[in-house]
């Protein structure tokens, strides 16, 4: 592309390309090759993984991500999610499940969809019984996020198991009734929210 380098032997190094040296032939190319990248399923996935680290950090930090919902609001609605959850085994008892809010860097370097990692992470945990349902996890979750069970249930967003390889996501819609032990969360159990790849917002389930 006849780049030169600008401030040469000095900490930052700037690529410009002057008047004298512009191709049009082979800018076009590029500017064409730069397109086609745009319409690729991995650009628009790191796009929406993007969006998705800022509306993590939002809901960590108290929004609702709706801006009719206030902070009280949101404070009452994670409450109600609360009171949908089972209470917890005692210690020694029970399964330990730990949730990711977003990919943490450790598991995007085992999952080739995941490239970054938000850089303000929460993990939560707690133990359930074997017979709680993926619809007690489900409120457990809402109760740090209201919105995040609806961004769930509508395919935007998805819970991958990372206890199996290849790491996959489960059909919430058709494990909601269904027990830890049934989908795999026992005796423990780690999972994490992610945005949702193309193929997975498609398929039904």
């Amino acid at each position: 592309m006849n780049f030169t380098e600008r401030n040469a032997g000095t900490q930052r190094k700037d690529l410009i390309l002057p008047k004298n040296r512009i191709d049009p032939a082979l800018l076009y190319l590029g500017i064409s090759a730069l397109e086609q990248i745009r319409k690729t399923e991995e650009y628009l996935y790191q796009k929406s993984l993007i969006q998705f680290q800022r509306d993590i950090t939002n809901i960590i930090n108290g929004s609702n991500l709706n801006a009719n919902v206030d902070a009280e609001q949101e404070l009452i609605k994670r409450a109600n999610n609360l009171s949908l959850v089972p209470s917890e085994p005692s210690i020694g008892t029970g399964a330990l499940l730990q949730v990711n809010l977003g990919p943490t860097k450790s598991n995007a370097d085992n999952d080739a969809t995941v490239t970054t990692s938000i850089e303000k992470i929460q993990k939560i945990s707690r133990r359930f019984d074997g017979d709680d349902t993926l619809q007690n996890i489900i409120h457990w979750i809402g109760a740090h996020g209201s919105i995040i069970p609806s961004k769930i249930e509508s395919r935007e967003w998805c819970i991958v198991d990372l206890n199996k390889f290849p790491i996959e996501p489960i059909g919430v819609n058709i494990n909601m009734g269904r027990t830890l032990q049934f989908i795999g969360c026992w005796p423990s159990g780690r999972l994490e929210i992610r945005p949702s790849t193309k193929e997975w917002r498609e398929e039904l389930g």
